[in-house]
C-alpha cells in the first residue's frame, strides 16, 4: 500500500520552521517567499550531468571545500530554503542540516519541472544572496551557462558546451560536458 503524508492544514506562508516539522518523505521540498516547491525524482541525463561535474569539482577541490552533490539545503537571509544539486562551499561554513553562509557555488541541472524555476527564480534568489558562483546545466541542450557575482549582479563567464574551459571560481577548475547521457 502506498505510505501517504497529510500535512496538517496551513493558512499564510510557510516558514522554515514549517518545513522543518514536515516528515522525512523522501521527496526534494524547498520554501521560495513562504511557498513549498516539491520536485519529482531526476532523471537520468539530470543525475548522469550532476554526477560529472561533482566529479570534475571534486579533483580540484581544496581541503578546507566541501561539495555535496546531494540534498543540502540553503537557507538564505530571506528564509527562503533551495536544495542546490550541487552546493560547494567552505566546510567551516557547513551545519549539521544546512548552511546558512552563501555557498561558494550552486549548480543546478535543468529538469522539465525545474525549467523556469532555475535560471529565473533561483537565479535571483542567489544572486540577492551573495552567492559568487552559479552554474546552470541544460542536459537536453547540452551546454551550461557559468554566472558569476560583479557589483551584486550575475554576469555570464562562460558558456561550456563541447570544449574544454578553465574557470577560476570557486578554486581552479577545468570542466566540459562531453561523453554524459542523453535525455
Amino acid at each position: 500500500m502506498l505510505q501517504q503524508h497529510f500535512y496538517p492544514m496551513h493558512s499564510g506562508p510557510f516558514t522554515p520552521a514549517d518545513r522543518e516539522a514536515m516528515p522525512e518523505d523522501g521527496r526534494r521540498v524547498e520554501l521560495v517567499d513562504g511557498c513549498l516547491v516539491v520536485s519529482p525524482s531526476a532523471g537520468r541525463a539530470h543525475n548522469g550531468v550532476v554526477m560529472h561535474l561533482f566529479r570534475l569539482l571534486d579533483r580540484a577541490c581544496p581541503d578546507d571545500v566541501t561539495i555535496y552533490p546531494v540534498p543540502y539545503d540553503y537557507r538564505l537571509p530571506d528564509d527562503s530554503e533551495l536544495v542546490p544539486d550541487i552546493t560547494v562551499a567552505r566546510t567551516a561554513d557547513l551545519g549539521a542540516k544546512r548552511i546558512t553562509a552563501p555557498p561558494l557555488l550552486v549548480v543546478e541541472v535543468i529538469s522539465p519541472s525545474s525549467r523556469w524555476m532555475d535560471p529565473v527564480v533561483k537565479r535571483a534568489k542567489y544572486e540577492a544572496a551573495g552567492v559568487p558562483a552559479y552554474w546552470i546545466a541544460d542536459p537536453v541542450a547540452g551546454r551550461m551557462t557559468v554566472l558569476e557575482l560583479e557589483d551584486g549582479e550575475y554576469v555570464e563567464r562562460a558558456v561550456v558546451e563541447t570544449s574544454d574551459v578553465a574557470l577560476e571560481r570557486p578554486f581552479p577548475v577545468t570542466v566540459h560536458l562531453r561523453g554524459l547521457p542523453e535525455g
